[in-house]
């Protein structure tokens, strides 16, 4: 019954984007703490766990398993929030404060990892890296977390390496939730948890405070509100997900920002990814409780539809991406009652790209299973060995070439020795098939010693057409 209800939960789904279900993961893991999909319009897609696990999915694959996977050490704890730096480059900051780049720039394009920097707290102290952003143009990284130099830039090389930036933030938060970069990446948006507070910095050098903003602060009243994700939209305005009732849009353009647009729900707190974007940031995608995706217009805040995620689960994470040339993708995390994760992808029906056909990976075997199998083949072959005859030879003739009678063979007593023949060699050929003269016989090889041959001559039949089915026994003496 409850499939029932969860397939006609997904028949409700009505949007203007087009997004219908494209395909489903089950997965082991538990609790996915970020969800990324590869720029550029690629196909791959990067999930990241609370226990360090990194799995690359290719949705357009028909392979239900990820394509590849990066388990990290006990140093580096769980994985916090995932940034692609290219199509090749991924980035993965943890809840030890360490950033990992991992890339896939190799003849066998296996994921591998290129260094690792610790980037915010000191020695083992759990400063989680809260936020990522990469800006393409300055070719630089960005993290916030917790504590002293609360930002870290980094210059990125070509193969993924991290190299300080010499123009240190002297900033220190408690709780910052978001960073990306602005103005073509001269200045910085930062958001903090409580009430929704949002900074823009200039890097310089020096660092310098342009905008500050509290949600509540024109009307004279603090609001309860808190930040989740935030994303960037276009004229400078951004999108952020509040942990209370929905998303805020608000213009940073101008040195007091102001809020220019919401829209109200009911919203997970729990969602470590609340909101997202399409279509260059047209649409807001921002997920509700029962496994609800709501989609607004980012314009005016209007709804344009909405998906369901089947079987009404709580949403871990959703990421979207927009490719005009190809396709519109949309995957969501999710988990029905502390069971295992589940992937959804959806996408743009009308603009759907069909699978590509991969072969599928060789099975792998275990070591116990091997040895089963193994000890089972043995067991065959004894039980075949112990239900053949005794090794007593008979040879059978049928038609014009294998007319023989022995002249001179006895049959052995019971239970005496056969001999074991490895080879017959014929010495002569007549027109009417293989023939033995009578000089050369039958040769035996491998005899064992000791024992003598009984056959001391073959001879071919007087009367062949007589002899269809004669039988040789042919056996030694003692």
């Amino acid at each position: 019954m409850g499939q029932i209800l969860s397939s006609i939960s997904w028949l409700r789904s009505s949007n203007e984007l087009g997004l219908g279900i494209h395909r489903s993961y089950s997965m082991k893991y538990f609790h996915l703490t970020s969800l990324k999909l590869q720029p550029g319009g690629g196909s791959l897609f990067a999930v990241a766990d609370e226990s360090g696990t990194v799995l690359i999915y290719d949705f357009l694959s028909q392979a239900d398993q990820p394509q590849q996977f990066k388990i990290f050490g006990f140093e580096f704890g769980g994985i916090s929030d995932l940034c692609w730096i290219n199509r090749d480059i991924l980035a993965a900051g943890t809840i030890r404060g360490h950033i990992v780049v991992l890339s896939f720039r190799n003849e066998a394009k296996r994921l591998f990892e290129v260094c690792h920097v610790k980037a915010h707290g000191d020695g083992a102290s759990l400063v989680p890296v809260q936020s990522m952003d990469y800006c393409p143009k300055t070719k630089r990284l960005v993290s916030i977390g917790q504590g002293i130099n609360s930002i870290r830039l980094w210059d990125v090389g070509e193969d993924g390496m991290l190299s300080p930036f010499a123009n240190e933030s002297p900033t220190a938060y408690c709780e910052p939730r978001h960073i990306s970069f602005l103005r073509d990446g001269s200045h910085l948006v930062v958001g903090l948890l409580e009430n929704l507070s949002i900074k823009v910095y200039s890097i310089g050098p020096p660092w310098s405070l342009t905008s500050d903003y509290i949600l509540g602060q024109e009307n004279g009243a603090m609001d309860d509100r808190q930040l989740g994700n935030a994303i960037l939209l276009q004229e400078e305005r951004l999108a952020v997900f509040n942990l209370k009732d929905g998303f805020d849009i608000f213009d940073i353009s101008i040195p007091n920002p102001r809020l220019v647009g919401s829209g109200r729900y009911d919203v997970n707190p729990c969602c470590s990814q609340g909101i997202s974007t399409l279509r260059g940031g047209q649409y807001l995608l921002c997920p509700s409780t029962n496994g609800r995706i709501n989609i607004f217009r980012s314009q005016d805040s209007t709804p344009a539809g909405r998906v369901y995620v089947p079987g009404r689960p709580k949403i871990q994470a959703v990421h979207s991406s927009s490719d005009t040339s190809a396709h519109d993708v949309l995957i969501v995390s999710s988990s029905v009652n502390g069971r295992p994760s589940h992937l959804h992808v959806w996408m743009d029906v009308t603009r759907r790209p069909k699978f590509n056909k991969v072969s599928s990976p060789p099975p792998q075997y275990s070591t116990l299973q091997v040895v089963f199998v193994c000890i089972l083949v043995y067991g065959l072959c004894q039980l075949v060995t112990s239900m053949l005859p005794s090794f007593q030879v008979f040879i059978t003739g049928s038609g014009p070439a294998s007319h023989w009678a022995s002249t001179d063979a006895s049959l052995p007593a019971y239970g005496e020795p056969t001999a074991q023949i490895i080879s017959i060699a014929p010495t002569a050929k007549s027109a009417g098939g293989m023939q033995l003269d009578n000089r050369a016989g039958l040769e035996l090889h491998g005899q064992p010693n000791g024992v003598k041959s009984a056959v001391s001559r073959i001879t071919p039949l007087s009367n062949p057409s007589a002899a269809q089915n004669q039988v040789a026994l042919i056996t030694p003496k003692a």
